[in-house]
């Protein structure tokens, strides 16, 4: 029962989805609704102008396109760097009181009037025709959102990298598949549209991307993915505590967002969105207790020669994972940085999963740097 609990959602799930990318419609019809791009920022001085400049660059019409940023609390020089902008149509939204990410969104919502918002992260940059390629879905009255594909920047001899690349690519495929059935679960907040008729306010202590989505599907409109739409990005942090704790934190908050949103659970009034949510996600969150479960009950079918090798099996990954984390900092396998990267993934999860329960707050917000 454990081991069809790991193998459904990693193995079958992505297999069936896979399957379906073939069914995919691109469509490419000529649709400029008015959007407004929104850049929720938190002392990203360091990348706001870059940001700033390079939706500026945007092949989507000028007059038909809005940038807004709001800037949470910063203290670096973020709002200086902003308003070198504003003679080009860029607008500040300044929050004194660092209220966090998700009122930063609800405060750009509310100061637009934008037939699409689109959402996307300081840090990353996003092709020219990315607008332009996400608008052409809503051209279709029955989509509410479009999700994007975000790729990680290639960095020379960073096999941490490589690993996270992989994670990105096994990521898209899921959301390709749940796009042809207009069933995508969850955007990316580097960058994702949401039709502005169909965005609500977000609560503070979810993961506005994953919410505003759910939202969109609990409504009965669709979610679709644009493969082509990219939002690029430098690889996450080596430090393997920071990326512990950006899993975690990222759990613990979209398993407050299910609990919200959780009559999208609910099989009988949705039964495609229930399957796909509980496939991609919710089993996936319980990744790591379902392997320490699998350990124990392992442990104590010792005396059957097959569980016997099945407990081989499982050390010897085990311990490929923690080759990879002793040898942080320095040039290791491919093989071993997998390893390493799925433990720890799966264990972040495993404390988001803790955290969620016991009710932790993670509703404040610290930009994840790049090293």
């Amino acid at each position: 029962m454990l081991l069809a609990l790991l193998v459904c959602p990693y193995v079958v799930f992505p297999f069936v989805m896979a399957l379906l990318v073939p069914f995919e419609r691109k469509r490419r019809v000529p649709y400029e609704p008015h959007v407004a791009v929104l850049i929720p920022a938190r002392n990203e001085v360091a990348c706001i102008a870059q940001k700033i400049r390079n939706t500026l660059a945007s092949d989507y019409p000028v007059e038909k396109t809005r940038i807004v940023v709001a800037s949470d609390g910063s203290i670096d020089g973020t709002d200086e760097e902003v308003a070198i902008f504003t003679d080009r149509g860029v607008q500040l939204i300044r929050l004194e009181d660092g209220l966090g990410k998700a009122e930063a969104v609800n405060r750009m919502a509310e100061a637009v009037d934008a037939e699409i918002l689109v959402f996307t992260d300081a840090d990353v940059l996003i092709d020219a025709s990315a607008l332009r390629l996400m608008a052409q879905h809503f051209a279709d009255d029955k989509v509410g959102a479009v999700c994007s594909r975000r790729v990680v920047s290639v960095r020379t001899g960073a096999a941490s990298a490589w690993a996270e690349r992989i994670h990105r690519y096994y990521e898209s495929l899921i959301k390709r598949g749940e796009g042809v059935l207009g069933r995508v679960i969850g955007a990316d907040g580097a960058l994702y549209a949401v039709r502005r008729d169909c965005f609500m306010r977000v609560p503070s202590n979810v993961p506005d991307d994953f919410v505003a989505v759910l939202r969109v599907l609990k409504s009965g409109m669709k979610v679709t993915y644009e493969a082509a739409a990219v939002a690029s990005e430098e690889p996450s942090s080596t430090r393997q505590g920071e990326a512990l704790a950006r899993r975690r934190r990222t759990v613990a908050r979209a398993m407050r967002g299910v609990w919200q949103e959780r009559g999208l659970l609910n099989p009988i009034r949705f039964p495609l969105c229930s399957l796909l949510l509980f496939s991609h996600k919710v089993c996936r969150w319980f990744g790591g207790v379902i392997l320490g479960g699998l350990l124990i009950s392992n442990m104590l079918l010792l005396s059957d020669p097959f569980f016997r090798w099945c407990l081989v099996v499982q050390v010897s990954c085990y311990s490929l994972a923690c080759l990879g984390y002793l040898a942080q900092g320095r040039r290791v396998g491919r093989v071993l940085v997998l390893f390493r990267y799925f433990a720890l993934s799966n264990l972040g999860a495993a404390l988001g999963v803790f955290d969620a329960l016991s009710g932790r707050d993670w509703a404040t917000w610290r930009p994840q740097r790049r090293d």
